[in-house]
């Protein structure tokens, strides 16, 4: 299981997966096994099956801490929403269409708040950024709607219907803005994140309580994780620095603590103790993540349903049905042209700066494996010297660390081939800009994996065959996750976790991170 900027592929089961998993044993059957055991071994069954634990007001006061950020956070969305819609329809206002703004404004608020609530993204622990971003655009395009129906059955003017359709767009940017900078904020402190114990198989638990520590915004702070042998290692100094695993003992960490998050990592053939602990936990913890990171299967988009009893996963692949396929080539096309026109004059400046502080062509064309294997030409701009490949060899030669750098990532931090200006081209990505023409012309999307050149396509071994699923993007999760700074075989991951989970949400996600990662630079040389 990997622990970098996204989920780890694989599933999140609910609590049913646990009791329709395994075989338990009739509780009856259990009790009256229990009274026929002698003293001692009696006392060791109540220890490993405990009632259920009460959950009271401790609770409910941990869930309004954790709802109160993002209950700000969305009523600011909504009044800067709703003000920007006003201001720029004044003929509103004027012709009376609303009565009351701010009445308008408390019933807008009022409506995105009880849609968010219905949708469950109150108190919005562990929900990661993608789902996130689906939920709140379709909260706010359902307000808009029933807002809009409701001032056509009244008959009220077109204006209002104007000013609905504004704040609607505002609110459906303005929603997941603020609630990620609110995350940011919070999730720095310790009041926020909600304790988590991180059960399993050592290695398996300490990744997965890895995960959740390098995601401080998903709102989860994991307390104790499982060691070797069947023991626990907790974060608090008042607590012994291990204890044992079995219900008793977690039982009294979870109330001592006030712990309300469990979760269990899953391996293929989970061990009767696992499965036991499992189940035991289920009377435990009001909210339980068994982890399934074994499987090369989509984590995003699945879903629970029943089948007779028994619990299945329903798994949704969005690039196998042509509608998706068309929303993805439509949002190409709509921003492709959009940033081609705006990007004229910067294109034109870069090209004239590249004239002067280098001999060469201004653009620069490699040949890359696109959708289906096909073949295309890559569009950059020049960033390296013309003699680029004799250079690289005589380096290579000559530094047997530059080698290892090379064969390991296919980069160098420190490429003798690169020109000055091209340093800054490439610390800023601007050097891809020519590839909005690929983008036009369907060799490439906006988003996707890395476009791929030959000689890479034996590191990419079974996964490569999803890699031809989609066309290669401009920007994608690698760039967002680190560029250069990641492992080739992280690269190879990200590609595969891209292409199984891919939605119109993962793609708009990824664009908003892309602006940011830019601005900074981060990983790119």
């Amino acid at each position: 299981m990997s622990v970098q900027n996204i989920p780890p592929s694989g599933h999140v089961q609910t609590l049913s997966s646990v009791l329709s998993s395994v075989d338990v044993e009739p509780l009856a059957d259990v009790r009256v096994e229990a009274f026929r055991r002698p003293a001692i071994e009696r006392r060791r069954h109540l220890r490993s099956h405990v009632s259920p634990r009460p959950i009271g007001r401790v609770y409910a006061i941990r869930v309004a801490l954790t709802t109160a950020p993002l209950l700000v956070a969305d009523v600011l969305a909504v009044s800067v929403s709703a003000l920007m819609a006003l201001l720029l329809t004044p003929a509103t206002i004027s012709a009376g269409a609303v009565g009351d703004p701010l009445r308008l404004l408390l019933a807008l608020t009022a409506g995105v708040l009880a849609v968010n609530l219905a949708l469950g993204l109150y108190p919005g622990t562990g929900v990661s950024p993608v789902p996130e971003l689906r939920l709140t655009t379709i909260s706010v395009a359902v307000l808009t709607a029933a807002f809009m129906l409701g001032s056509l059955v009244r008959g009220s003017a077109g204006h209002l219907q104007l000013t609905l359709v504004s704040f609607g767009v505002w609110c459906a940017l303005a929603l997941p803005l603020s609630r990620s900078l609110v995350r940011s904020v919070v999730s720095k402190t310790r009041w926020w994140r909600e304790p988590i114990l991180v059960l399993g198989d050592c290695e398996a638990a300490e990744q997965t309580a890895a995960y959740f520590a390098s995601k401080p915004t998903l709102g989860l702070r994991p307390v104790a994780v499982s060691v070797e042998g069947g023991r626990i290692t907790s974060n608090y100094p008042e607590d012994p620095a291990e204890f044992s695993d079995d219900l008793a003992s977690l039982r009294l960490f979870a109330e001592r603590h006030n712990v309300f998050w469990a979760a269990i990592p899953l391996p293929e053939n989970p061990s009767p103790k696992l499965n036991h602990l499992a189940i035991g936990c289920a009377n435990l913890f009001p909210h339980l993540l068994l982890i399934r990171g074994t499987l090369d299967l989509p984590s995003l988009w699945t879903g629970a349903t029943e089948c007779g009893g028994m619990l299945g996963i329903q798994i949704g692949k969005s690039l196998l049905l042509p509608g998706p396929r068309s929303v993805k080539r439509i949002l190409d096309a709509t921003l492709g042209v959009l940033l081609s026109i705006a990007s004229v004059p910067l294109i034109a400046l870069i090209a004239v700066a590249i004239k002067l502080t280098s001999s060469g062509p201004v653009f620069y064309t490699q040949t890359r494996i696109g959708k289906g294997r096909q073949p295309f030409r890559m569009w950059k701009f020049r960033t390296m010297v013309v003699d680029a490949d004799r250079v690289l060899h005589r380096h290579l030669e000559a530094d047997p660390r530059l080698r290892e750098e090379w064969d390991r990532d296919q980069k160098l931090r420190m490429d003798p081939r690169v020109t000055k200006i091209g340093s800054l081209l490439r610390r800023t990505s601007l050097d891809e800009l020519p590839q909005l023409w690929n983008v036009l012309r369907g060799d490439m999307s906006l988003v996707g994996p890395r476009p791929v050149p030959e000689p890479e396509i034996p590191r990419y071994g079974d996964r490569f065959g999803l890699y031809l699923n989609v066309m290669p993007g401009m920007t994608g999760l690698w760039q967002v996750s680190g560029r250069n700074g990641l492992a080739f075989e992280e690269r190879v991951r990200l590609c595969s976790y891209y292409v199984q989970n891919w939605s119109p949400w993962l793609d708009l996600h990824i664009l908003a991170r892309t602006a940011k990662v830019v601005v900074r630079g981060n990983g790119a040389y």
